[in-house]
């Protein structure tokens, strides 16, 4: 086998999703422990809350803070139940090198067209007179000066890395093995816009769900799908911002804004 052949070959090899040894107990196992250990945070905060007489939820540095805890607890989760459990590298997880001109082509395409996805339902949304409420969780972050930067940091980069770990390198991973690609995908998917909480945007986030995991099936690795989720979260929080920022806001649909959203 030539040089040319031998690249080829391990291009190949490295688009592959890797095979992964955790199973149905596994991932059910996983979600109920997250679940558990987020439920508990929510009444350590409700309690803090009553005791200090303080909205705490309704606090921006505190919802923040919140935020990055819930991802690290779902990373640690997948972590824990997907390669401690079974003693294998973080490269099961999707966490490996990828083809670059590949997977950055890819994101940015699937960016562009989630938009246009975007703007399309918008439209539909305005011709049938419905109107689609903002996401309460942007009304309640800290949009201004050192809070901004947090609240960046916090949705753009720690978001995106938790979020792919757990809803592509670990479930989309271990039910790709047991009910196929597609059913993977879209169980997997379903899950990740359920999570999001928000009926009006259901269709806009199932759409990037979804593209997140053709992203990670087409490189076999989840840095393009970290990428493409990242940039989503922080074009959404930037114009979101500037748009706050600006006499234009009171004067958007409600629908239009939500174009902007991750």
């Amino acid at each position: 086998m030539n040089q040319t052949e031998t690249k080829l070959s391990n291009a190949e090899n490295s688009t592959r999703v890797p095979v992964v040894p955790w199973g149905w107990r596994d991932m059910i196992a996983a979600i109920v422990v997250a679940a558990a250990i987020l439920l508990a945070l929510n009444l350590v905060v409700f309690a803090a809350s009553l005791a200090l007489g303080l909205p705490l939820r309704e606090n921006s540095g505190v919802l923040t803070l919140f935020l990055v805890i819930q991802d690290l607890v779902v990373v640690g989760v997948a972590w824990w139940f997907g390669p401690v459990r079974y003693r294998v590298g973080g490269q099961v997880l999707g966490l490996r090198a990828y083809f670059m001109p590949l997977g950055c082509s890819l994101s940015l395409a699937l960016l562009l067209l989630s938009y246009v996805i975007r703007f399309l339902y918008s439209l539909i949304a305005i011709a049938l007179g419905l109107r689609i409420e903002q996401q309460q969780i942007l009304t309640r972050l800290d949009l201004h000066g050192v809070g901004f930067l947090l609240t960046l940091v916090a949705a753009a980069i720690v978001a995106p890395i938790a979020e792919e770990i757990f809803f592509r390198g670990f479930l989309y991973a271990g039910l790709r093995g047991r009910i196929g690609v597609a059913g993977a995908m879209l169980a997997s998917t379903a899950l990740f816009t359920a999570l999001h909480m928000s009926v009006e945007l259901f269709i806009p986030i199932f759409v990037l769900g979804l593209f997140l995991a053709v992203l990670y099936e087409a490189t076999g690795s989840l840095y393009p799908s970290m990428l493409l989720h990242a940039a989503n979260n922080a074009l959404s929080l930037i114009l979101f911002f500037i748009l706050q920022s600006s006499e234009l806001l009171p004067n958007l649909s409600a629908n239009i804004l939500n174009l902007f959203h991750g």
